[in-house]
């Protein structure tokens, strides 16, 4: 986000509001998120979730 803003002469906070106003969750996901995300997909209660309607991006891009 840093490069971004100073790429485009805007501060971070506004490239931030910029990118999570396209993302479903508003705000970052942290580590330990993932972690646990993992350790769920991992255990035998994640058994029926296909890899393929998985996704990690965040969709921080505006979609075009």
């Amino acid at each position: 986000m840093e490069a971004r803003a100073a790429t485009r002469g805007l501060p971070v906070d506004q490239i931030e509001a910029e990118a999570f106003s396209h993302t479903a969750i508003r705000e970052y996901v942290t580590a330990e998120q993932i972690a646990d995300q993992v350790l769920y997909l991992a255990s035998p209660r994640g058994r029926t979730i296909p890899g393929q309607s998985l996704s990690v991006c965040g969709r921080t891009e505006r979609p075009g």
